[in-house]
């Protein structure tokens, strides 16, 4: 993994054009991990809440 000197120099190479389009990327990409996370974490409630329901109602010898 390159070291955040060389990426920022990477970065600062790029023309003006290239540089917008990477910055939209990495917001996306930004944006896509915190939908990704909030998902993941939503159907762990809902496995958790599915237990404990039949937990609750005996179906489930714990």
């Amino acid at each position: 993994m390159p070291s955040p000197d060389q990426v920022y120099h990477q970065i600062e190479s790029l023309s003006a054009v290239e540089r917008k389009d990477y910055e939209e990327l990495k917001d996306y990409h930004s944006a896509y991990e915190v939908k990704r996370r909030e998902t993941v974490v939503f159907y762990g409630y809902c496995v958790v809440g599915i237990i404990a329901t039949m937990s609750m109602l005996g179906l489930l010898s714990i």
